[in-house]
């Protein structure tokens, strides 16, 4: 059994209080065995039997963690032999499919043991789960191919958001594509739809030249590629086909050993908003951000992943908003698309959400009080968002709610590597101590400003995501 706490007093989870934990252990252990091998407990004496339903429920509970669905569903049938517990099947239904390993369907999956449970609920009573719960168990109904209960679909559809467009259209569709999808996001927001799609790779915007030209002040946007070959051109071409016209456009190149550097450079001859920077070493994506940074002569300043695709009017939209408004930097939203479906869930069951990358400040209000990107290998983004909020307030940044980027998860990615991973239900370790100490560094220090070689460091990082020196 998994405990809580350390110390006097800590039991196992779903193990009755007043029991030593000795004999909590023994309790556990002898209906392990019982919940495990009878085929039925019938027999178990009444007086026992609030307390072999929390331990048929905390067992459930370990199996569902583990990933073994069959397993939890048998616990949960043993233990509504002598109790309804509809609330805690739901929410152990809820709880597996949160804790799965992969939700997104990317890897093998127990469905026997999802059908397993879900055969231990009733289906209308799958209404009354939390709003992101909902999403979570059509959204796996939907990726193995079986129909949404119609009082789940039902309680989906009163709710009119982002998220409730996405899913009610993979509902109707489980085969549409990540445009068919977002399609109605972009009528939702009055933006045009591209009409592209590389195969295999993602959306692609060449030949997208809907939207009338916008003319204004100079962005420069950076884009870092390491061995990105596969998808560095249509990531190019989102932003060579953006609307506003007046850009300046690092591309970053940082050691590849692959073609990446020839497709820079047959883009570079295309585009002569196109200045590209070769690193004799990997020194990891935010310090080659840096570089890009600190030569940047663009009134406002942004960021492009190699392997994400943009609306032709993200820059357009962002910079309008700085415009007329008193805010010093705005973000947009994104999905995630992975290699086996076209969108990607969150574990708050939803699919769009702030894009980080996406930040678009004033290059000299933040570069001249805040400096630069941290020198780490991850989270440095987010890490910006947080001090530029410190320092400007929280009305200094401006959310664009339209879906203008869809990022592809793919392997070898920061996102996915394990040092850094940001996976469903799971961010690594390092992310969350980086987070903690910068996140006390924004409120202890009155001067938040990280030079270009950020050395000594204003607040500590684990080593593992400390940048090669550059």
């Amino acid at each position: 059994m998994v405990s809580r706490g350390t110390g006097a007093g800590t039991r196992p989870v779903g193990v009755a209080p007043g029991i030593g934990m000795r004999h909590d252990s023994l309790i556990v252990l002898f209906f392990e065995g019982v919940c495990g091998a009878m085929p039925s407990a019938r027999w178990v004496p009444s007086p026992v039997r609030p307390l072999f339903v929390a331990v048929c429920f905390g067992l459930a509970r370990k199996a569902a963690n583990k990933g073994d669905g069959a397993r939890a569903a048998r616990l949960v049938r043993q233990a509504r032999r002598f109790s309804e517990s509809r609330g805690k099947s739901l929410r152990l239904l809820a709880k597996y499919l949160t804790q799965d390993s992969d939700p997104n369907g990317e890897e093998a999956r127990d469905h026997a043991g999802i059908d397993a449970l879900l055969h231990q609920v009733d289906k209308a009573d799958l209404a009354e789960l939390r709003e992101n719960y909902q999403r979570i168990v059509a959204f796996s109904l939907v990726r193995r191919g079986k129909p949404v209960p119609e009082p789940l679909r039902e309680a989906i559809a009163v709710r009119d958001d982002d998220d409730t467009l996405i899913l009610m259209r993979l509902m109707d569709d489980p085969n549409a594509d990540i445009l068919q999808l977002l399609s109605p996001l972009f009528a939702r927001y009055e933006l045009p739809e591209p009409p592209l799609i590389a195969n295999g790779v993602g959306i692609d915007s060449a030949g997208f030249h809907d939207g009338t030209p916008a003319h204004g002040d100079k962005v420069t946007v950076a884009m870092t590629a390491f061995n990105a070959e596969e998808t560095i051109e249509h990531a190019i071409r989102s932003v060579i086909h953006q609307t506003w016209r007046n850009l300046e456009f690092f591309i970053i190149n940082d050691n590849s050993t692959d073609g990446t550097a020839a497709i820079i450079e047959k883009y570079t001859s295309m585009d002569e908003r196109i200045i590209p920077l070769h690193n004799p070493a990997n020194i990891g994506t935010y310090c080659s951000k840096n570089r890009a940074l600190e030569r940047a002569t663009g009134r406002w300043f942004t960021c492009h992943d190699s392997d994400d695709w943009s609306h032709t009017m993200k820059i357009q939209r962002q910079v309008e908003v700085l415009t007329h408004s008193d805010a010093v930097a705005c973000t947009s939203r994104w999905v995630r698309s992975g290699p086996v479906f076209p969108v990607r869930l969150r574990d708050t069951g939803g699919f769009a959400h702030r894009n980080c990358s996406s930040l678009l400040f004033a290059t000299d209000a933040v570069r001249d009080s805040l400096g630069y990107y941290d020198s780490v290998k991850a989270s440095a983004d987010v890490e910006m968002l947080a001090r530029l909020q410190a320092a400007f307030g929280q009305d200094a940044l401006h959310d664009d709610p339209a879906v203008l980027s869809i990022g592809r998860t793919q392997a070898g990615s920061l996102t996915t590597s394990t040092a850094f991973e940001v996976k469903f239900k799971r961010v690594s370790e390092n992310r969350r101590i980086y987070s903690a100490n910068y996140t006390r560094w924004h409120r202890t220090s009155k001067a938040l400003y990280i030079p270009i070689k950020h050395e000594p460091r204003k607040f500590p990082a684990p080593e593992a995501l400390i940048a090669p020196a550059n």
